[in-house]
């Protein structure tokens, strides 16, 4: 079981407080998901995307794809 979080950019723990897909999160029985976002305005101090399993002590690598029309760039936190 997969997911993906994704929060409105916070310093420290804020973060955390932000959680903008809470009313439209899955988790899917697969090994890839996709998810589509679109945002009129978006915010200059990013946005936190974070994949989970369903499940503690589950890991695995992650592959993560983005498509905007606007200038953007990963960074790890």
């Amino acid at each position: 079981m997969i997911g993906l979080y994704v929060f409105q950019y916070e310093t420290g723990e804020k973060w955390k407080n932000y959680f903008l897909n809470e009313k439209t999160i899955e988790f899917l029985p697969k090994n890839e998901i996709s998810y589509t976002f679109k945002y009129t305005k978006v915010d200059p101090r990013g946005y936190i995307i974070m994949p989970a399993t369903y499940g503690t002590g589950i890991i695995g690598p992650f592959t993560i794809m983005v498509k905007c029309d606007e200038k953007f760039t990963f960074k790890e936190i």
